[in-house]
């Protein structure tokens, strides 16, 4: 179920039926305001889909190939939502894609991936491109609106989720170091990484993704560990 809330507070509630009738709906997730007035949402059932849901509550369903496992939803610079996707061929290796959705008339557009990447998390870059995360080196990397894809930069995120900043960088907490520390990482579109130490009391981390807020800073949520830790909400100017 989506719920939809007015700018009085009302709110309205828009029930998501199994679209396909197959399998057993597994839920909604990731939701993403288009180009055309519509929100955005990744379907997780049999098969995977991606739901265009209107003002009014209607839902269209954008069908994928069958077999493809989404992992995400972004909007591009084009205005095009891109979704990235694996698909497991029998004994095969796992392929990846992205599946680019024209706001407009739901056509969708499949750009394979190299066969040594995995795409997940996409952010729209400062560049125009779409950038993603990747697990197997820690790595960034990016697609272009055409479908062409970047070279991997290794070693620079977790998988928490890029955020562009109002710098036109990317910012994502590091590789995960034992133990963890208050952290984040700017990335360039060249694909540099600086790393900034965050002034916070021991106890906390960042690793979940962050929200750019109208203030131009970077808002997050911080993981807590220890019972004297206690939650809270924090804002970071970026230099």
């Amino acid at each position: 179920m989506l719920v939809r809330r007015s700018p009085s507070g009302q709110l309205t509630s828009v029930a998501v039926p199994n679209p396909f009738n197959t399998g057993a709906p597994l839920g909604v997730s990731r939701l993403e305001a288009g180009p055309d007035g519509n929100i955005w949402v990744v379907y997780v059932g049999d098969p995977d889909a991606v739901l265009r849901v209107g003002p009014d509550g209607r839902i269209s369903v954008i069908r994928l190939p069958d077999g493809w496992i989404t992992s995400g939803l972004a909007r591009g610079a084009d205005g095009a939502m891109w979704v990235p996707a694996e698909a497991q061929s029998g004994t095969g290796p796992t392929r990846t894609a992205f599946f680019k959705i024209d706001s407009s008339d739901g056509t969708v557009h499949e750009f394979q991936a190299p066969s040594d990447r995995h795409v997940t998390a996409p952010t729209l870059g400062g560049d125009g491109n779409m950038w993603y995360f990747d697990f197997a080196p820690w790595a960034v990397s990016y697609v272009t609106p055409d479908g062409q894809y970047g070279p991997l930069f290794p070693d620079v995120a977790t998988p928490y989720g890029l955020t562009l900043g109002p710098d036109g960088n990317l910012w994502a907490p590091p590789p995960t170091p034992t133990p963890p520390t208050s952290s984040l990482v700017r990335i360039t579109t060249a694909g540099i990484k600086t790393e900034f130490r965050l002034p916070l009391t021991e106890g906390y981390t960042i690793s979940t993704p962050m929200t750019l807020g109208l203030d131009r800073a970077l808002w997050a949520i911080p993981s807590v560990s220890g019972p004297e830790v206690l939650p809270v909400i924090l804002r970071i100017d970026v230099p």
